[in-house]
């Protein structure tokens, strides 16, 4: 049976045919099924992968670094690079930024925590 916009057809076919049709219809539900499944996995792992880094002290962030930072100020923002050659003034802004960032993420790590633990 085929819907047209003015009518519908009844087309007859063999029963090889319809089976065909039917498991190309059976297979593409399941690897719709199987993308879906894959893709909320990966949304899952994104997820998970996010609060990890939340979890780190904004302080210790660029400290595992060793290999492109040599040397770093007091709150652990790098100061010179791995040759050491001192950080242009961009690179350090944005450094500044990415480790503002990771303290306020931080914070909301630790305010979750700590509701966790009172419930």
């Amino acid at each position: 049976m085929e819907d047209l916009n003015d009518r519908t057809v009844i087309k007859l076919c063999d029963k090889e045919t319809l089976l065909k049709e039917r498991e190309q219809k059976i297979l593409l539900a399941e690897r719709k099924k199987a993308d879906d499944l894959k893709r909320k996995q990966e949304l899952e792992r994104a997820r998970k992968e996010k609060e990890a880094k939340k979890a780190i002290p904004p302080h210790e962030m660029f400290l595992k670094e060793t290999d492109k930072y040599s040397k770093f100020d007091e709150r652990g923002i790098p100061v010179l690079d791995a040759e050491g050659k001192e950080l242009s003034k961009g690179a350090r802004k944005k450094l500044e930024k990415l480790f503002e960032t990771q303290a306020k993420n931080y914070q909301e790590y630790l305010e979750s925590k700590k509701k966790m633990s009172e419930s």
